[in-house]
C-alpha cells in the first residue's frame, strides 16, 4: 500500500537511486522476519491424479490467458500515478502537505481497492468486481488529460488511481481459483505475474510516452482492454 508513496516521498530527498536502496533493504529485511517467523507447515497429502501445472499448458486455458489481460491492462495505471502523482501536484503549486495527502489517498484507495474488489467479487462476481477497477483507472486517467490542476483534481485522481490498482490485485486469487480450480496455485502465479508484468510496465511506458498529461492516457486507457478480457473468459 505503502511502498510507491514512500518511494515517490524519499526520491526528493535522497534521489531515486538512494531511495530504491532504503526502500529495498527494508522490505528484504521484513520479509526475511516474516519467513522466520513462520510455522511449519507439512504439504497437503493428494488423494487424486495432480492436474498438468505446466504455465504453457495453462495459459491454453481462455479463463487463464483471459484472467491474465484483466490483471496486466488493469495494473499499468496506478504505479505510474504513485511515481508521478506528487512531482505534477507539487509543479501545479500545490501545497507540500497536500501533495502528502494526495498520496495519501492513493494509499488509502489502493487498500480500499483491494477490499472492495474481493468483497464485490464474493457478492456480484469478478465480472461487475472488475468493471469497478476500469471505471476507476478511465476517470484517473481522464481527470489529469482533461487538465485541471485543482486540489479537489488531484485527490479524486489520487484516490482512483489507488482504487484501480488496489481492485486489480484485489482480483487476482478470484481470477485464478475460477480458471483453473483443481490448479488455483498455479493459475495464481500467472495472473500474479500478469498483475505484476503490467506494474512494472506502467512507469516504463508512461516515461516513454513523455510523461506528459497524454501519457496518463496511453497508460490508463488500456484498462480498456479489460472490458474485453470480463467478456472473454467467460466464454462470451
Amino acid at each position: 500500500m505503502f511502498q510507491a508513496p514512500l518511494l515517490s516521498l524519499l526520491a526528493d530527498r535522497l534521489g531515486w537511486v538512494s531511495a530504491l536502496r532504503v526502500v529495498g533493504v527494508g522490505f528484504a529485511l521484513m520479509g526475511i522476519a516474516a519467513v522466520l517467523a513462520m510455522p511449519a507447515t507439512t504439504p497437503p497429502t493428494r488423494t487424486r491424479a495432480a492436474p498438468s501445472t505446466d504455465p504453457l499448458t495453462l495459459l491454453r486455458r481462455r479463463p487463464v490467458w483471459a484472467g491474465c489481460l484483466l490483471a496486466l491492462t488493469t495494473a499499468c495505471l496506478g504505479p505510474y500515478a504513485a511515481v508521478n502523482l506528487a512531482p505534477q501536484a507539487h509543479d501545479a503549486g500545490l501545497a507540500a502537505v497536500v501533495v502528502a495527502v494526495v498520496l495519501l489517498c492513493f494509499s488509502l484507495g489502493n487498500t480500499a481497492g483491494r477490499l472492495a474488489a474481493g468483497a464485490s467479487a464474493d457478492h456480484w462476481g469478478v465480472t461487475v468486481a472488475g468493471l469497478g477497477v476500469v471505471a476507476a483507472n478511465v476517470v484517473a486517467a481522464l481527470l489529469v488529460a482533461a487538465g485541471s490542476a485543482s486540489v479537489v483534481t488531484f485527490l479524486t485522481v489520487g484516490a482512483a488511481a489507488g482504487l484501480g490498482l488496489g481492485g486489480s490485485a484485489g482480483l487476482v486469487s478470484r481470477l485464478a481459483r475460477e480458471a483453473v480450480a483443481e490448479a488455483p496455485n498455479s493459475a495464481f502465479g500467472l495472473v500474479f505475474a500478469a498483475y505484476a508484468t503490467g506494474a512494472l510496465s506502467g512507469p516504463l511506458v508512461g516515461a516513454l510516452a513523455g510523461a506528459g498529461r497524454s501519457a496518463w492516457l496511453v497508460v490508463g486507457l488500456p484498462s480498456l482492454i479489460g472490458l474485453l478480457a470480463l467478456r472473454l473468459r467467460t466464454g462470451g
